[in-house]
């Protein structure tokens, strides 16, 4: 985080930088400082890899493409609240909208994401994800991890996913029992 935004007390802010972490991985996993793991996941409960076989891919030059198996619901509507990240969702969900843009709103637990994806995002969202970039919470806030995940999915490198077994049952948040049930469709 730029020193002109520390301390910092905006969690936006923080997600907007995400990327700049030295040595990050290109595929990492994102949670709040409430979600924790109760048993062993696997990177495939959470990325998809292309069809091509690694050494296929080295042997013939191809790349392997990896898909984010996102856990969350798709926003038809939101109405502006009264805490700053409220206003920040709305803000996120109103920028989708103009560009025409499904906005994605993750579940509350670890959310799969891509180095790049975010990359990305900074740049194709970059006015609002400068204004996220403040010590507080403010109005022009937008959620950048939201952001990131919906671009994700308008680009084709993230799929909804809400069938079958869900890995995520494995986690706690806030202390309860995560239930897939909860997925709203």
């Amino acid at each position: 985080v730029a020193a002109c935004h520390l301390p910092t007390f905006n969690s936006h802010c923080i997600e907007s930088y995400i990327h700049r972490i030295p040595y990050l991985a290109e595929c990492f996993l994102y949670s709040n400082d409430d979600t924790y793991i109760s048993q062993r996941i696997d990177p495939s409960d959470f990325f998809q890899l292309s069809e091509t076989p690694p050494d296929v891919a080295a042997a013939t030059g191809q790349t392997i493409e990896v898909k984010l198996k996102l856990r969350g619901w798709t926003m038809k509507k939101h109405t502006k609240g009264k805490s700053m990240h409220q206003v920040a969702v709305h803000n996120y969900f109103a920028i989708c909208k103009h560009l025409e843009m499904v906005p994605i709103h993750p579940e509350h637990h670890v959310t799969p994401m891509l180095k790049t994806m975010m990359v990305q995002a900074e740049i194709f969202f970059a006015d609002a994800w400068s204004n996220s970039r403040t010590t507080f919470r403010g109005a022009g806030n937008i959620v950048p991890i939201y952001a990131a995940t919906s671009l994700a999915y308008h680009l084709g490198r993230g799929t909804l996913v809400r069938d079958g077994a869900d890995p995520l049952q494995k986690l706690y948040i806030g202390g309860n029992t995560f239930k897939s049930t909860s997925l709203r469709k």
